[in-house]
């Protein structure tokens, strides 16, 4: 199975910067993730029959 291009770049990394940068770049990425949902209006729905229903 080829590896991902998020792993060839964080060997890159490694490879010219050091193994501790990737592990930085990636625990920042990680710590990020939760702002997208944050940021939506998800967060400040209090009732959720109020949202719009969706006919299949």
């Amino acid at each position: 199975m080829p590896a991902a291009s998020s792993q060839r770049r964080a060997g890159l990394l490694g490879q010219h910067a050091g193994a501790r940068t990737p592990l930085w770049v990636g625990a920042a990425g990680a710590a990020l993730t939760w702002l997208p949902l944050y940021r939506s209006p998800l967060r400040t729905l209090a009732d959720p029959s109020a949202l719009p229903t969706v006919d299949r």
